[in-house]
């Protein structure tokens, strides 16, 4: 499967999914994304590598479930925020959407490890779909990092993403692949396949 210039109409779902795979992959042999990577050893985790790797496995798994989709990012370049939200709502204007941001982590301590989903702050539709995802991926044998001091797992950030677009709004953070064991995992295929499923049976809740 390859990214598309148009949206992917596969069925009568109620919202499209928006597809923002973070950050920029290899362009001509290059990473073009340098700050987004991580070297631990015998392998390099690049970040927008795997992001791109995720997200083609989740519109595979929306296609199988009649699910509509659009990706927000259709190439390997490193597209500016600004112009993400701008796609985004644009698409939003003509058929109703919910917006996934895809990304793995990075610490400063190899220690960290998890997974975390993040909204905007205050109570919104957004919180529903992030809580309809975490409790899907809940049932990996996976650290998650939630934090329910407001009643709900996910945290609040005012990342530009989750401010800006005009739909429910969620980003990722799949694990951390400055931890050796999570970047092996996220590496994996079948673990990929696996977190693919798992956030689109999230989707399917909220969108029932």
């Amino acid at each position: 499967m390859n990214f598309t210039d148009e949206p992917v109409f596969v069925g009568g779902s109620p919202k499209t999914t928006l597809i923002d795979c973070g950050h920029g992959g290899i362009v001509d042999g290059e990473y073009v994304t340098p700050g987004k990577k991580f070297d631990h050893g015998d392998f390099i985790f690049y970040e927008g590598v795997f992001n791109r790797q995720l997200g083609l496995k989740i519109a595979e798994e929306l296609k199988r479930n009649f699910i509509n989709y659009e990706f927000i990012v259709r190439t390997n370049n490193d597209v500016s925020l600004t112009t993400r939200v701008r796609r985004a709502n644009s698409v939003q204007h003509v058929h109703d959407s919910i917006y996934l941001s895809i990304h793995g982590n990075a610490a400063g301590t190899n220690a960290a490890k998890g997974i975390e989903i993040f909204t905007s702050p205050g109570e919104t539709d957004s919180d529903v779909l992030a809580t309809c995802i975490y409790d899907e991926l809940e049932t990996m044998e996976w650290k998650m990092r939630g934090d329910y001091s407001d009643g709900d797992a996910d945290k609040e950030s005012r990342f530009y993403v989750l401010r800006k677009t005009a739909m429910p709004a969620v980003l990722i953070e799949y694990g951390f692949f400055t931890n050796r064991e999570e970047a092996l995992l996220l590496l994996d295929e079948e673990v990929q396949r696996e977190l693919a499923r798992l956030t689109v049976n999230g989707i399917k809740r909220f969108m029932t």
